[in-house]
């Protein structure tokens, strides 16, 4: 692997700015053109950014409190959906792959655009997420490995969501709706999703219980599951966003390979996490 993929990597995205603030106003963070020159290796090379702190949000008489963080990348306002998979996604994807489990967090306040970075926008075809991108890939890459390897690829995909401190399954469509209005639901996305538990083994293993694991074998049956698990969602209006996600979400991509003539099997999960933000509906 390269070093890029064995070690801890972080990067800033810049949301556009609202239209409701003024055009001429100041940014509050905003990428420093300059790198560490004495860095020669491009896979530990990183970028700055600045943040500044208005002198009336701080006690009175207090100058502007400027503050510089370094991260591996910083992509700004106009960076599209598909540049921030390639310098974030497409190392990760092809690390489980390879045999070798990844995680990938999108971290930061309500509002600032975590669930379109993973998920995606609605409208348009180019405003697909992480996780559609992901997903396209590995189907994409396993049919290739197959049919250059004659390899047995299996691909499971599961979703669940922490709110409360309490885990959900995204995925658990039991019930249909004849069912839901006998247990007195208006409509099945009315049920209380499943709970979640975790159980340690004698090891000190930690394994999800009551989790729906569901094998698919195409981009399309992945894409519909991601969909169902979106729908089940907890979201809340909030002053930056009428459709907060108020949750934890951790969608799961498990990728078994059978190499021919091999008496092991080579299991990798890669997870895509979408934090929810910090800050409380009410405010």
């Amino acid at each position: 692997m390269a070093a890029s993929t064995t070690r801890i990597r972080t990067f800033l995205r810049l949301r556009p700015r609202r239209a409701s603030r003024s055009a001429g106003a100041e940014a509050s963070i905003r990428a420093l053109e300059r790198e560490d020159e004495e860095e020669e290796d491009e896979s530990t090379r990183a970028r700055v950014v600045e943040c500044a702190r208005a002198a009336s949000e701080r006690r009175a008489g207090a100058k502007d409190a400027r503050h510089v963080f370094a991260f591996d990348d910083v992509f700004d306002e106009d960076a599209s959906q598909a540049m921030v998979f390639d310098a974030v996604g497409r190392d990760v994807v092809e690390a489980a792959l390879s045999g070798y489990n990844a995680t990938l967090f999108a971290y930061g306040q309500t509002g600032s655009g975590k669930t379109y970075t993973l998920t995606g926008g609605p409208a348009r075809y180019e405003d697909r997420g992480i996780v559609p991108r992901a997903l396209s890939l590995i189907f994409e890459r396993i049919a290739k490995i197959g049919a250059d390897e004659d390899a047995k690829f299996t691909v499971e995909v599961s979703y669940a969501e922490i709110y409360m401190e309490q885990g959900y399954d995204l995925l658990a469509t039991t019930l249909d709706e004849r069912q839901s209005a006998a247990r007195g639901y208006a409509r099945a996305s009315e049920i209380p999703l499943p709970k979640v538990r975790l159980m340690e083994d004698e090891h000190g293993c930690m394994h999800t219980m009551d989790l729906t694991t569901r094998v698919v074998t195409s981009e399309a049956e992945a894409l519909d599951l991601l969909f169902v698990g979106d729908s089940n969602r907890a979201v809340a209006e909030t002053p930056l966003n009428m459709a907060s996600s108020r949750s934890h979400c951790i969608f799961t991509i498990a990728i078994t390979r059978r190499s021919r003539g091999a008496d092991t099997l080579r299991r990798a999960k890669l997870n895509l996490v979408d934090l929810a933000g910090s800050e409380r509906v009410n405010k």
